[in-house]
């Protein structure tokens, strides 16, 4: 599982900080095609705490590409609805 949390510091104090949003991403570890590929489940929280969005992304290279494009991808599939695949990257 892979968490990212979004969080506002303001005026720039950990004093005050505040946590906006927060994305987590599993391995649902059920891609049939190769163990270099994985499904993703996506759910996207508000800063109740409440699930606002979810996506799927299928078939993603794991290996080959970087965690920051696999967030990007999670974000993207969760925002737009839509689920991604390898041939959208």
């Amino acid at each position: 599982m892979i968490r990212v949390t979004v969080e506002l510091y303001p005026g720039g104090s950990s004093l005050k900080k505040k946590k906006l949003v927060v994305a987590q991403i599993n391995n649902t570890l059920d891609s049939d095609k190769s163990p270099l590929l994985a499904n993703y489940d996506v759910r996207l929280w508000n800063k109740r705490g409440k699930i606002y969005r979810t996506g799927r992304i299928l078939a993603w290279p794991r290996l080959r590409n970087h965690v920051w494009l696999l967030v990007q991808a999670a974000l993207d599939a969760a925002l737009t609805g839509e689920e991604q695949d390898d041939d959208q990257r």
